[in-house]
């Protein structure tokens, strides 16, 4: 099948799943746990595909930073569905697909050529595919949170919504938001040595900025996890670090590759 075809398939099945999903959050449609799991492996299988082509490359692995947006957002999906499997997560669809579809067609049409042969520098690779798990769930982190103080405000302001009927209580909301934290920084933490060690973190003067704003990242969020386990931090305290660190987290790499254009 053409890839830009297969594209469009992709593009209007995420649209789809987080149409029903959303509608499911405001009570007006009953969406099946099969629906949403057979509607996202169909989704992100081809969206996995179509990345794999544009990536690889006769030359070598094409970089271009609107294709690796979409493959953040495509990994970020990858999370979602496996913990949706144990976990009521499946909910931050709703986020997520939408911006997936939109990254992909921008992926598609305009994503450009930022080509390196990673196949002759695995350290490098190693690196790189650390880097953007942790982005990938540190971004679902600050979804999470995100969703966590729109369901915080909503309960503390006495305000009816059938988003409450469906969300998690709010304390397994926090524990799964402080999980993916905990998973996200263990990545952003590897990414940081593995930076050192293959020399592509500090030791280039054109990539000081991401490793500082990668560094503040660790350190707000290592902050954040130390005030959960000494002090109880929760709610809105507990959503403002994350949003602040994740967003850090996320420039690292995304600002700084957009200011270099």
């Amino acid at each position: 099948m053409n890839l830009n075809y297969l594209g469009i398939l992709t593009l209007l099945t995420y649209l789809s799943v987080a149409l029903a999903q959303g509608l499911h959050l405001l009570g007006k449609l009953s969406c099946s746990c099969w629906r949403y799991r057979a509607g996202s492996l169909l989704a992100i299988t081809s969206h996995g595909w179509i990345l794999y082509k544009l990536i690889e490359t006769p030359q070598g692995q094409n970089l271009a930073w609107l294709i690796m947006l979409s493959f953040t957002l495509w990994l970020m999906n990858v999370f979602t569905f496996i913990m949706s499997i144990r976990a009521p997560i499946a909910n931050l669809c709703v986020l997520t697909y939408p911006l997936s579809a939109i990254s992909l067609g921008f992926a598609l049409y305009f994503g450009g050529h930022e080509v390196i042969n990673t196949k002759t520098q695995l350290g490098v690779l190693a690196h790189i595919l650390i880097s953007f798990f942790a982005i990938s769930l540190l971004a679902l982190a600050s979804l999470q949170a995100l969703l966590l103080g729109l369901q915080n405000f909503l309960l503390k302001h006495h305000r009816p919504s059938p988003i409450l009927q469906f969300l998690p209580p709010l304390q397994t909301m926090e524990g799964l938001l402080f999980l993916i934290i905990w998973s996200g920084m263990l990545f952003l933490s590897a990414s940081l040595v593995s930076g050192f060690v293959f020399q592509v973190g500090l030791t280039a003067s054109y990539l000081l900025p991401k490793s500082i704003l990668a560094l503040c990242a660790w350190i707000l969020l290592t902050l954040l996890l130390l005030g959960r386990y000494f002090f109880g931090w929760r709610g809105p305290t507990a959503v403002r670090w994350t949003l602040s660190g994740t967003l850090l987290a996320i420039l690292s790499y995304f600002g700084t590759k957009a200011l270099l254009l």
